[in-house]
């Protein structure tokens, strides 16, 4: 991503400030409690709007890169919710499904999880899958067995990178 569009995101979200806490499910419900130590950074609660959560992981070592959730508004692509720490990908995938039902809307129930497949991604998507039913895949076929498969997650590429900045200019 270009470094001005990100200050400028930065700034813009700069001026709303984040309460911290976490999710905590009370059966069927998903229930946001502050917390200064929480692993969730709320900048708009949930109110029965569209949203689309996507991911990117990381080995989940305490000294390297961070994984992350970035929850948005599907309509006005605002930033309603960011988990960001260096999590394990299992960690992220039961985070992923704590948002995805605190987001859950009324008749749309729960919204796409779509985390990036490469590296540790396959780890975290194969979890999220298990725990959580709208975790985006897509299908290939595969070129020994002629058989289609179901691919959980996004990779990736050049080409799918490009068209991510694209879609997240407009």
């Amino acid at each position: 991503f270009r470094t001005a569009t990100l200050r400028v995101e930065q700034t813009e979200a700069e001026q709303r400030p984040p309460r911290l806490g976490r999710i905590v499910e009370f059966g069927d419900r998903a229930e946001f409690r502050d917390d200064p130590a929480g692993w969730l950074r709320l900048y708009e609660p949930a109110k029965g709007q569209q949203v689309r959560i996507g991911g990117d992981t990381c080995e989940g070592l305490p000294w390297g890169e961070e994984a992350a959730l970035v929850v948005g508004d599907a309509l006005t692509r605002d930033v309603l919710a960011v988990v960001s720490k260096p999590y394990p990908p299992d960690t992220l995938a039961r985070y992923a499904m704590l948002v995805g039902r605190y987001y859950a809307h009324p008749v749309l129930k729960d919204p796409l999880i779509a985390i990036e497949a490469n590296g540790y991604g396959h780890t975290a998507n194969q979890t999220l899958r298990t725990i959580y039913g709208n975790v985006y895949s897509t299908t290939h076929v595969d070129l020994d067995t002629k058989q289609e498969v179901q691919r959980f997650g996004f990779l990736t590429t050049g080409a799918s990178r490009d068209k991510l900045i694209e879609l997240g200019k407009s």
